[in-house]
C-alpha cells in the first residue's frame, strides 16, 4: 500500500494545523484548493498514487455524501477522511455507509488525526463494535460502530422494550455508573423529582416512535446534570429498540436562569418605579406596564390591554395626545403635561413622556409618567399669591432672543395679555435714574453673572409711575450667558407707605430735638439759678448743698447736650459722656491743683434710661475724689476706665489720695452721695464696690446692658 496523502481545503488557514499534525506522521502529503476542480484532483491521484485523501467540508455547497461519490469516481480504493465542525448521527451514519473512512469534528483534529492516519496505514483501522445484539444485520453494525457513535458530542445509549439500557458510548460511560451485564434500567439515571417524567417520555417514545424530553440524570460524582435526550424508535428481527442521543444543557440552563433572573430583576425594578411605566406598539397596544400604572389608574392588566391609549384622557385633549405619541414615533422623543382619567373617576394630572426605540424591526414608544397633581395646585396657589401680592416672573432666553413675562408682569406694567415684549422695550418701561441702573445691572449679569436686587421707577403702558423691585440673575453654559430670570413686584403701595414713616419720623425728630434743646436750656437755667443762690448764702453748708446740687444737675444737662448734637434720640455715647464730665468737674472745682486726670475710655452705648444714673453716679464719685481725696496735698492723679466685655459695662474710678476714714460705714451711707450711688447702682441692676487705703481709694461700678429700663428718678422719689 502506497503512502502518500492528499488534502482538500478552502484556504492556508484550513490547511495549516492539517499540515502541522500531518508532519509527525512522516507520511508525505501534498495539498490543493478545493477551487482547483476535479482535473487538478484526478491528477494528484493518479501521479502520486494518493491513498488517503483528507477533505475539510467546511463552507462547501455540495453535501459530504456528494463529495465522497465524486471521489469514488476517480478512485473506488481510496480512502476518505472528512473533516467538519460537528456531525450528526443520521448524517455519520449515511457518510459511512457512502464510503467515508474517517470522520473527525475539527475540535478533534489534534488528538485523533494523526492516530487515524497511522491506523489508517498500518491497515489496523477498524471500527469496533461495542454494540452486540444477536441477528443484527451487517448494516446495523456498521451504524453502531465504536466510531460513529464515540465521536458524538453527547451521550449515545440504546434502550430495548423492557427499559434497560443495552448499550451506551464513552461519553455516558465517563459520566455515569454503567456497568454491562448489571441492572441498567434507564430510571437507574434519572432523579427522583424527573422520574415520572422519565416514564412517561419512555412510554411516549415507544407509542409514536420518537420523542424528546429534559431531564436532570445523576453523575458519577452524586450530582445532577440536565440534559436535553432525544429517542427514536426501531425494529430489528422483530425486536423494537429505542436508539437515543442526549447532549448535556447545563449551560443553556444556567443561562436560561441568569434571562429569568435579568427578567425577574427588570420586572422589579420597573414595578418598583413610583411613576407610571409603559410601552405602546404602533398599533397603540400597550404591549406592557409595570404595577404602578396598574394601581395608580385602578385599571387591570386586561382592561388595559383592551383601552386605545387616548381613552385615558379627557376629549379635548385627544387630538394633542394624538400629536405628541405621533412625534414621538417620527422624531424619537416627546413630553407632555394632562389630566388622566382614573378607574373611579379621578383626574390627576401627569407629566408624560415618550422615547421610540425599533426591536426586531417593531416601532414601539417606551414611556413613563409622573403624577404632578401636587405640583400643579402648589403652581396654581403661587400664580395666586404673586396676583395677590403683585409679584411676577420674566424669563430672557439670549440664545433664541426670547423675552417671556408672566401674567402678574404685565399687570404689574398695565399691558395687554398677548403683549409680546423684548429685551430693549422691556427696559424702556423704567425713566430716569432707574433707566441707567437696570441697563448697567443687566450688562454687569450678563458679562460677569452678577444677580441684581433693585427698586426702581416704572411707567406703565398706561403711563402710571410706579416703584417696583426687580431680581436678576444668569445662568451660563460654556463660559457664555444663555439666560436671565428674575422676579418683578409691585411696591409702590410701600414705597409711599416708608416715605410717609420718613416724613413721620423727621417731624418726630425735629420735635425731640426741639424737647432735649428746651430741657437742656431750662437745666441749664435751672443750675444758673441754684449757682446764684448759692453765691448769696450766708452759710457753708447752704453754699455747698446747692453747688452740689448745681454738679448733679449739668451732668444730667450734658446727656441732653450729646443728644441733641448727635441727632440720636435713644442711645447715649458712655465714654464720651465721661470725658466731658470729668472736664466739667475739674474746671468746677479742681481750681488751685494739680490733679492729673487719665481716661481709659472705650466705646460704650446705652440707651437714655441708663445714661442718667450712670451720669449721676460718675458725678458723684468723681466730685467727692476732688473735695476729699486729696486734703492734705495740691497735687494728684485720678484714673478713670470704662470697658464693656460681653454685654458687661464696668467703671472704676482710682486716685492716689489720702484714702477713707479707717471706720467710714460703706454699708450703711449718711451722706446724700453715697445714697445716690446705692440707689442708682441698684436702680442699674448693678453692683458697686470702694476700696480705700493708704496709697488712694478705688471705686468699681458694673452693670450689665438693658435697653428696658426705665427712667433714673423713679426710685428716688
Amino acid at each position: 500500500m502506497s503512502r502518500n496523502i492528499l488534502t482538500v481545503t478552502k484556504s492556508e488557514r484550513e490547511y495549516k494545523p492539517i499540515s502541522q499534525i500531518l508532519q509527525r506522521t512522516g507520511i508525505p502529503a501534498s495539498e490543493i484548493r478545493r477551487g482547483q476542480g476535479n482535473r487538478s484532483l484526478k491528477r494528484e491521484l493518479v501521479n502520486q498514487s494518493i491513498s488517503l485523501i483528507i477533505i475539510d467540508l467546511s463552507d462547501l455547497e455540495l453535501s459530504g455524501y456528494e463529495v465522497i461519490d465524486k471521489v469514488k469516481e476517480l478512485d473506488p480504493d481510496v480512502s476518505v477522511t472528512l473533516i467538519k465542525d460537528n456531525f450528526k448521527l443520521d448524517e455519520a451514519v449515511k457518510l459511512v455507509k457512502a464510503g467515508a473512512t474517517d470522520l473527525i469534528e475539527k475540535d478533534e483534529l489534534e488528538s485523533r488525526l494523526e492516530e487515524s492516519v497511522e491506523a489508517i496505514f498500518s491497515k489496523k483501522f477498524e471500527f469496533e463494535k461495542n454494540l452486540k445484539i444477536s441477528d443484527l444485520n451487517r448494516d446495523l453494525e456498521e451504524i453502531l460502530n465504536n466510531h460513529i457513535i464515540n465521536s458524538l458530542p453527547g451521550i449515545f445509549f440504546v434502550i430495548d422494550k423492557t427499559g434497560q439500557i443495552i448499550s451506551v458510548n464513552n461519553r455516558f460511560r465517563e459520566k455515569f455508573e454503567y456497568e454491562p451485564g448489571e441492572d441498567n434500567h434507564y430510571t437507574n439515571f434519572v432523579s427522583e423529582e424527573d422520574y415520572q417524567a422519565a416514564v412517561e417520555s419512555f412510554d411516549t417514545t415507544l407509542k409514536y416512535s420518537s420523542n424528546e424530553v429534559e431531564l436532570f440524570l445523576k453523575t458519577k460524582d452524586g450530582g445532577e446534570v440536565p440534559y436535553l435526550l432525544s429517542g427514536i424508535t426501531t425494529t430489528i428481527n422483530n425486536e423494537m429498540i429505542l436508539v437515543g442521543t442526549g447532549i448535556d444543557i447545563k449551560d443553556r440552563k444556567e443561562a436560561e436562569r441568569k434571562l429569568l433572573q435579568e427578567q425577574s430583576f427588570t420586572e422589579k425594578v420597573l414595578d418598583s418605579i413610583p411613576g407610571l411605566f409603559y410601552v405602546l406598539d404602533e398599533d397603540m397596544n400597550y404591549i406592557r406596564v409595570n404595577q404602578s400604572f396598574i394601581d395608580q389608574l385602578g385599571y387591570s392588566w386586561q382592561e388595559i390591554q383592551d383601552m386605545h391609549p387616548l381613552d385615558f384622557y379627557f376629549e379635548d385633549d385627544h387630538e394633542r395626545i394624538a400629536n405628541v405619541i405621533k412625534k414621538a414615533f417620527e422624531e424619537g422623543s416627546a413630553s407632555i403635561s394632562a389630566r388622566v382619567t382614573t378607574k373611579n373617576g379621578e383626574h390627576p394630572y401627569f407629566y408624560l413622556t415618550g422615547s421610540f426605540f425599533n426591536q426586531d424591526g417593531t416601532n414601539y414608544i417606551l414611556g413613563t409618567g409622573v403624577d404632578i397633581t401636587q405640583q400643579v395646585n402648589l403652581e396654581d396657589l403661587l400664580k395666586q399669591a404673586q396676583r395677590m401680592a403683585k409679584i411676577g416672573a420674566w424669563e430672557y432666553d439670549l440664545v433664541n432672543e426670547k423675552m417671556n413675562w408672566t401674567e402678574v408682569t404685565r399687570n404689574i406694567l398695565e399691558v395687554d395679555a398677548d403683549y409680546d415684549p423684548d429685551l430693549e422695550a422691556g427696559i424702556n418701561f423704567y425713566v430716569g435714574e432707574s433707566k441707567d441702573k437696570i441697563s448697567k445691572a443687566v450688562e454687569q449679569a450678563i458679562a460677569y453673572g452678577e444677580s441684581y436686587d433693585l427698586e426702581l421707577k416704572v411707567r406703565t403702558g398706561k403711563g402710571k409711575m410706579k416703584w417696583i423691585r426687580t431680581i436678576g440673575e444668569a445662568s451660563f453654559r460654556g463660559g457664555k450667558c444663555v439666560r436671565l430670570h428674575g422676579s418683578f413686584q409691585d411696591i409702590t403701595d410701600k414705597k409711599l407707605a416708608e416715605e410717609r414713616i420718613k416724613e413721620s419720623l423727621k417731624e418726630k425728630e425735629i420735635l425731640l430735638m426741639e424737647v432735649h434743646h428746651r430741657v437742656k436750656n431750662n437745666l441749664a437755667l435751672v443750675s444758673s439759678l441754684m449757682q446764684l443762690q448759692a453765691y448769696q448764702a450766708d452759710e457753708e453748708n447752704v453754699y455747698k448743698y446747692l453747688h452740689d446740687n448745681q454738679s448733679r444737675i449739668k451732668s444730667i444737662a450734658l446727656i441732653h447736650e450729646q443728644l441733641y448734637q448727635h441727632h440720636d434720640f435713644t442711645y447715649v455715647h458712655l465714654d464720651e459722656q465721661t470725658e466731658n464730665l470729668v472736664k466739667h468737674i475739674s474746671d468746677s472745682i479742681g481750681d488751685g491743683t494739680e490733679i492729673t486726670i487719665d481716661l481709659n475710655l472705650d466705646e460704650v452705648i446705652v440707651n437714655i434710661n441708663q445714661a442718667v444714673p450712670y451720669t449721676l453716679i460718675l458725678n458723684e464719685v468723681i466730685t467727692n475724689t476732688y473735695k476729699h481725696a486729696f486734703n492734705e496735698k495740691r497735687e494728684g492723679q485720678i484714673t478713670v476706665t470704662l470697658g464693656e466685655l460681653n454685654g458687661l459695662i464696668s467703671l472704676t474710678v482710682k486716685d492716689n489720695g489720702v484714702g477713707f476714714k479707717e471706720d467710714f460705714d460703706f454699708e450703711t451711707p449718711t451722706t446724700l452721695g453715697m445714697t445716690l450711688i446705692k440707689t442708682l447702682s441698684d436702680q442699674l441692676y448693678g453692683s458697686h464696690k470702694f476700696d480705700s487705703g493708704k496709697n488712694g481709694s478705688t471705686f468699681s461700678l458694673e452693670f450689665g446692658k438693658n435697653d428696658s429700663l426705665r427712667g433714673a428718678s423713679s426710685s428716688l422719689i
